[in-house]
């Protein structure tokens, strides 16, 4: 299969028709069907230039086809002003396991790239569990101490 060929498809065709019929550009689409491929990839992939592997882009196809885009419809739960979106979910259920488990079972990492959701998760766990929000800083990589100091600082504690 090559690349024109994918672009005709039928489940290509089916699944940019669906896209169609959102108005959603395809950044936003890709979210809402839980994309495997990238918006720019979806992009080249119906306009019959996409270069990678057709047969793998066929399958994401596939299961973006299968993906319950109505369901996307319903009105967002919203709570303290943050939306809250899968990842964010996923981290507040974290958070609150950690605060019933043992000691050393307490620590929850919220990892994502640039703009992926960590200052509005950390504002909504921050919200939700009376916590404090502490913004590192670059001189904090100098040491341990020196980031135990800062942050002791930070929160009003220690002198």
């Amino acid at each position: 299969m090559d690349k024109y060929t994918l672009s005709q498809h039928p489940d290509v065709l089916a699944l940019a028709s669906n896209q169609a019929a959102t108005g959603l550009n395809d950044a936003d689409f890709c979210r809402r069907v839980k994309f495997t491929l990238s918006p720019s990839s979806w992009g080249k992939v119906k306009k019959g230039t996409y270069s990678g592997n057709c047969h793998n882009a066929l399958a994401a196809v596939q299961a973006a086809l299968d993906a319950d885009i109505t369901a996307a419809d319903q009105v967002p739960v919203v709570d303290g002003g943050i939306v809250l979106l899968d990842h964010i979910q996923v981290a507040a259920d974290a958070v609150a396991a950690a605060r019933i488990a043992q000691d050393e079972h307490r620590l929850v990492l919220v990892v994502a790239p640039a703009g992926g959701g960590k200052t509005y998760t950390a504002r909504y766990i921050a919200a939700k569990y009376s916590g404090q929000i502490v913004n590192a800083s670059p001189s904090w990589a100098k040491s341990y101490m020196h980031t135990l100091r800062e942050l002791a600082r930070g929160l009003g504690i220690g002198g």
